[in-house]
C-alpha cells in the first residue's frame, strides 16, 4: 500500500489579476519535484497544461493521471455562482476602495477578484477552490467502494504549492505524517471579519476515510456562508468548520506544546 495518493489541478484563467500564468508556469515545476516516486491526479481544462504536467512527472519519476475537465463542470460551480452574489450584497462601493486590506478576506475579494477580474473570472476562482474538497472526497469514496484500495491518505495541493518553501514551520508538505482521524492543514494568516483564520488550504492532507465526513460538514457550512454579506472563500468556510468540531483538524505547523495540548485535550475529554 502506497502512503499517499496527491490530487491537484490547474485552470489557466485569461484576466485573473490575482495570479498571472507566469507565476504557475515556475511554481508548478518545484511543486512536483519532491513528490519522487509518488501519484499524482492532476486536473485542467487546458490540454496543454496537462501534457506539461505528464512530461514535468515523467521527469521526476511521478505517477500522473491527467484528467480533463471544465471549470463549469466542477463541484462547486452552482455553489460559486451563490457566493459571487453574496460578495455583491457586502456593497463595498459605497466605501472608498482601501488604500490596504489587513488579510480581510472579504475586502480582498471584493476588490481585487470582484472587481478587479470580474465576476464571471472571480466565479471561475471560487468555483476552483470551492472544489478542492469535493474533488478529493470523490476519490475516497470511489477507493472506498473498493474492496482493497491502495493509498493510506489522499493530500490536496494547489499547484503553485512551493511558494511556500521555507517560509513556515515543517514547510516540507512531502514528508507531513497523516494524523489519525484527522485533517491535516497548515496555518492561516489570513482574517475574516477581522478573526485570524486559522487555515490555510494550500495543502490538506487525511486518512482516506476521513475525507467524506469532511466534505460534508464543509458543503454545510458553506451553505450557510454562500446566504450572507460576505466574500466568502473555502479558507472561511473551512474555519467554521474547525470551530464547530475543532477535534477534526490538525495544524501541521502548530508548535510542539501546543501540538501536543490539543491531543491530551481530545483524548481525554
Amino acid at each position: 500500500m502506497q502512503s499517499r495518493l496527491y490530487i491537484s489541478g490547474y485552470w489557466p484563467l485569461i484576466g485573473n489579476v490575482k495570479h498571472s500564468a507566469d507565476h504557475y508556469q515556475k511554481l508548478l515545476p518545484r511543486t512536483l519535484m519532491p513528490l519522487r516516486g509518488a501519484s499524482l491526479k492532476f486536473f485542467s481544462d487546458d490540454e496543454s497544461v496537462l501534457d506539461w504536467v505528464v512530461s514535468i512527472s515523467n521527469q521526476n519519476n511521478l505517477h500522473c493521471e491527467p484528467f480533463l475537465i471544465n471549470i463549469d463542470d466542477l463541484p462547486a460551480w452552482s455553489l460559486a455562482g451563490d457566493m459571487v452574489r453574496a460578495c455583491e450584497r457586502t456593497n463595498l462601493d459605497a466605501w472608498p476602495t482601501p488604500l490596504q486590506f489587513f488579510g480581510e478576506k472579504g475586502s480582498k475579494h471584493y476588490w481585487r477578484d470582484f472587481k478587479g477580474s470580474g465576476p464571471m473570472i472571480y466565479r471561475k476562482l471560487l468555483s476552483i477552490w470551492m472544489s478542492k474538497i469535493s474533488i478529493v472526497a470523490a476519490e475516497a469514496r470511489r477507493l472506498l467502494d473498493g474492496s482493497d484500495y491502495p493509498y493510506r491518505s489522499i493530500a490536496w495541493m494547489d499547484a503553485s504549492l512551493a511558494r511556500f518553501n521555507r517560509s513556515r514551520r515543517r514547510w516540507r508538505y512531502w514528508k507531513v505524517r497523516d494524523v489519525p482521524n484527522q485533517l491535516s492543514h497548515y496555518r492561516g494568516s489570513m482574517r475574516c471579519f477581522g478573526v485570524p483564520l486559522p487555515i490555510q488550504a494550500s495543502f490538506l492532507t487525511a486518512e482516506v476515510a476521513v475525507w467524506p465526513s469532511v466534505e460534508n460538514l464543509f458543503l454545510e457550512n458553506a451553505l450557510s456562508a454562500s446566504s450572507m454579506a460576505y466574500a466568502h472563500d473555502e479558507e472561511t468556510v473551512m474555519a467554521e468548520c474547525c470551530r464547530r468540531q475543532p477535534l477534526l483538524f490538525n495544524a501541521i505547523d502548530m508548535p510542539f506544546h501546543r501540538r501536543k495540548l490539543q491531543s491530551w485535550w481530545g483524548k481525554n475529554y
